[in-house]
Parts: structure tokens; sequence; C-alpha cells
């Protein structure tokens, strides 16, 4: 038996409460394992028999129901008696069965004692996952407002580009602003999508914003805040969400108090505001290497206040439904955790969403985040749908992801194709329809919220950042594909569980790979053969009977 592959721990993706107080455990281990079972009990439920005191507990078989590339995952779900827990678990594999606890391995001739088991001393209910939980049901749509729409000419920057034309770069305007988004509501609404993800607002020099100068004022060339009243007033009435950008690692270089700092120095009352490295010859810490955006210190006392109102100030003042937190691994977990505790005191609802693009554990213990954006999720996706994965790898993979994290904090995940930050998804895939329609049916599949940036849908093009920031094409919208995003939206809400954790299993047969649906009457079939194959069924995205599915192709059919 490879004992080095087993492993379980007390982190909170192997170690799970669920809302009814119920515990979710699950189990890693080598693929020589065929069999597992859980050992659990109230660690004080002792009883006298003849023999001495024995140990009340229960057995229960664990279901296999992942396999990544290198090990078997297990999992059970139980009620504990009176909220108190003390387990272990039996491994088997084709020769010998063992035990196997919080001090490591025993032989099923000695008794387990005391000691060699995990705990949950007491299941309290504070120790779920408590997130909005009208966030696996949201689909988001990211605008990069500048290049959305333009909606108000008058608000237009001096140097304005005409829509479409000229260089798309950080530095030039083409005048899209929060009217032009308003105006567009009903064709997001259309599309099925019932959240916004708006990239920054506030004021600042460039077209991203990103290098905030003032945190308490819309850029004036995106409107008033008025204007985002409007906004937002508009899309909750059609039942979307509004969730703004929060960059607090980093501020622009005429920010009020690292301007002070440029003029004073040393002498600067703001000194401590950022990191400081040199006076002279002046150095400073700085978001990657970009001299225009001085990393915060949020361990200075004013800095930390000042930044805890600006995110408290547009909850309250404009009811916003979710912040989306700028390079938040690189900001300091004490002003994370602060801003928590202080903007779900005004919003219990208010979705609180990290920039994380690796594994995230440590900011999802409930005190931080609800979710990450789900890059590794978004890749395995990406990397199948390009052709560079086989599907056992890529099944793999995504199970991998997928069971990374507890599974109520999955689904409130923020899973994503492409963003601002990498190359757009049509780019990406090589402009390949088939593929990009592969890509997109699986993200709509996958469990909590997904995110689709704006032009996706009409397969609008670009590479890297700054491509990736064109103008939406207005005059040329691709309705055929606009038509097949919309159905997708369709079955996310006519099929409601397909958002929750776990809601399918993957089953290969014969030329396909099926994603399989525990709780709704469907399935996905994707051709993963070299060569198109013919099937007849009733195609819920094409509505046809008869389907020739090329090399990567997928249909989603009633069973």
């Amino acid at each position: 038996m490879n004992q080095s592959a087993i492993i379980h721990t007390n982190s909170s993706h192997m170690q799970c409460v669920l809302h009814n107080r119920d515990v979710m455990l699950r189990l890693m281990t080598g693929k020589d394992i065929t069999r597992a079972h859980c050992i659990y009990g109230d660690p004080h439920a002792w009883v006298k028999t003849s023999e001495g005191h024995r140990w009340e507990h229960d057995v229960i078989e664990m279901e296999k129901v992942a396999e990544t590339a290198t090990h078997f995952i297990f999992q059970v779900t139980f009620t504990p008696k009176n909220f108190r827990v003390k387990y272990h678990f039996i491994v088997c594999d084709e020769l010998e069965c063992v035990q196997f606890g919080e001090d490591g391995f025993t032989p099923m001739s000695e008794e387990v004692g005391l000691w060699n088991n995990f705990f949950i001393p007491y299941v309290h209910s504070s120790m779920a996952v408590n997130s909005p939980s009208w966030v696996k049901d949201t689909i988001w749509y990211q605008i990069f407002p500048d290049r959305f729409h333009n909606g108000e000419p008058s608000n237009d920057p001096p140097e304005v580009v005409d829509w479409g034309s000229g260089p798309v770069n950080n530095k030039v305007s083409f005048g899209g602003d929060l009217k032009g988004i308003t105006l567009k509501l009903d064709y997001l609404k259309d599309l099925g999508f019932n959240g916004i993800y708006l990239t920054p607002i506030f004021s600042s020099p460039s077209a991203h914003k990103y290098d905030t100068i003032d945190y308490f004022e819309i850029d004036p060339w995106f409107g008033t805040k008025e204007d985002l009243k409007e906004l937002g007033s508009q899309a909750h009435k059609r039942g979307i969400k509004i969730m703004l950008d929060a960059v607090f690692n980093h501020t622009g270089r005429h920010f009020f108090a690292f301007d002070d700092v440029l003029k004073h120095k040393e002498n600067s009352i703001y000194k401590d505001w950022f990191h400081i490295t040199s006076f002279d010859p002046f150095e400073y810490e700085t978001f990657a290497s970009a001299k225009n955006m001085p990393k915060i210190n949020m361990l200075n006392q004013e800095a930390r206040d000042y930044f805890v109102s600006v995110a408290t100030y547009w909850v309250k003042e404009f009811e916003i439904d979710g912040w989306r937190f700028d390079v938040a691994n690189e900001i300091d977990m004490s002003f994370l955790k602060e801003v928590h505790t202080q903007t779900r005191a005004l919003n219990p609802n208010l979705y609180l969403l990290g920039e994380i693009w690796h594994d995230a554990t440590p900011w999802l213990n409930n005190d931080v985040f609800d979710g990450v954006m789900n890059y590794p999720t978004g890749r395995a996706i990406l990397d199948f749908s390009a052709g560079e994965l086989d599907a056992l790898t890529f099944t793999q993979r995504y199970l991998k992801t997928q069971n990374s994290v507890h599974p109520n904090i999955l689904e409130n995940m923020f899973t994503l194709l492409d963003s601002h930050d990498t190359p757009r998804l049509f780019h990406q895939l090589k402009h390949d329809e088939v593929k990009v329609k592969l890509a997109l049916s699986l993200l709509y599949c996958s469990p909590g919220s997904i995110c689709v940036y704006y032009g996706s849908e009409t397969l609008l093009d670009g590479a890297h950042d700054p491509d990736n920031r064109r103008p939406m094409p207005w005059h040329a919208l691709n309705h055929d594909f606009i038509d097949f995003m919309t159905s997708l939206a369709s079955i996310r809400k006519n099929y409601p569980t397909i958002t929750q954790a776990q809601a399918f299993e993957f089953v290969f047969e014969d030329d396909l790979l099926k994603l399989r649906f525990k709780h709704e009457p469907i399935e996905a079939w994707i051709n993963i053969q070299s060569k198109p194959t013919f099937v007849s069924v009733d195609d819920l995205i094409t509505q046809s009977f008869v389907i020739t599915l090329p090399p990567l192709g997928i249909l989603i059919t009633q069973v």
C-alpha cells in the first residue's frame, strides 16, 4: 500500500461543516486503494461491557467521487450525534487494510486508541460557510467601462477616439461610460446575465483606472455619482447585481497621500501609508514594477481606516452588491478581515470576491472572501477546448479544482475563461468557433457563479493587454453566436441544480465524454475523437434531432 499518498487534514476543504451542521469528509489516496470506510462517533460515547469500556461508533463506506492525475478522492457525509465528532479511516488495497488517523497508520489488529483519530470538538453552526445565497445562480458580465458603450458624449474627454478606430491602449479613451451601461441593461438581461462586474470607475488618469487618485469620486469620463445610482437602480429593477472593483493594494501616483510624499519626502505625514524603502534616492514598493502604482502599507492605522471607509462608503451610499478585490493575495490579511466585518455589518448579502490566481485556501475560511476568481478551473476548460489535454487528463484536472475547496465555497467561486488580464477567449482558441462553443458550454455547466468578459457573446477578438480591451462592436454583432449564448443561459436557468457543487459526474461512453447531471434530466455530450460522429438526440441548444458532432463538438440533450 502506498501510504505516503494517503492524505487527510483538518483544513476546510477536507473537513467540511455544511449548513445543516452535517459533516462532509474527504480523503485522498493513491490509486492502489480499492475502498475506504469512515469510523466516527461522539468522543465521549463510551459504554461499559463485560470486557471493559467500549467506544460507541458508526462505520460508513466512503464514496470515490473523483480521480486526479495522482490520487483518488473519497468522500462521506453524515449527521454527527451531539455535534461532537471523533473519527478515523479504514483504507484497503488488494492485499491489506490499515487504520489511518492523526498519528498515522496502525494495523487492523491494534485498537486505534484515544488519540489516533481526527477531531471536530464541537460542530458550531458558525463553522458552516456563511455567504450570500444568490451568488451561485449569478451569471456575471465583466465590463471595461471605457470600451463598452458611450451613452453620454458630453462627458467625453477632449481627446476621445472615435469608437472602434485608432490604437487600443491604456492611455486613450473611447468614451464608454456608466450611462452607456444603463442603456444596454435590457440587452444584458435578454442574454441571461444577472450580474455586472465593473472594472474600476473611480478617478484616474488612465483608461483602465487601476491607478486611482480619488476613491470617493466617479471618474468624470464615466459620469457622476447620480449616474451610478441610476445604473444600480435600473439594474436592480431587472434583477441584475452590481459589483465594483476595489483597488486596495496600490494607488495611483497622484493619489493625495502619495502626492504629499512626492512633495515632502520624509517630512510627509503620509510617508508611512506606503512602503518607502529610501528617500535619497527615492524608492518605494509598487504593484509589479509599475512606478505609477505605489503599494499601500495596510499596517498603518490611518491608511487602513481610510480604505475601510472607502469600502463601507460605496456599500452604504450606493447599495452595491459586491466588491472584487484587485491583487487580493498581496493585501494584508488582517485588513481584509476588517473590511469583511465592516461591510457585512452594512449588508449581510454583500459578495466579497478576491483576485487570486493560485490556491486560495487561507482566504476562504469564512472571514475574508466568499470566493475567488477561479482561474484553475477556467484553465482546465481552456486547455481541453484547445486540444492540449486529452479527455481523461481534463476530467482529472477539473475534478481536482472542484474538490480543492469546501463545497459551499465552490458554489461562491467566480469561474471565468478570460478577462481584462488575459487574451480573449476567441484569440486563445485560435478563432475556432467549435472550440469556443465547447469552452463556454463547459463554463455554463460549472457550479457556482460564472463570468463572461464583455464581447465574448459576439466573438470579440484580442490578444494580451491592451489589445484585449477593444471597443464593443455594436455595429457588427454576431447574432447567431448571441443566440447560442442565450440558449446556454436558458439551460442554466431552467435546470437550476447545475449551479450546485458536484452536480454532475463524468462518464466515458464510446466516442463521447458525457457530463451526467445527478438531479436534472439532461446530459452534455462531447465528441472526444479526431473525426466527426453522428448522434440522434434532442439538443437543447440547436433544437435539432440528428447532430453531426465535430471533434470537440458539444451538445446538451434531455435524457
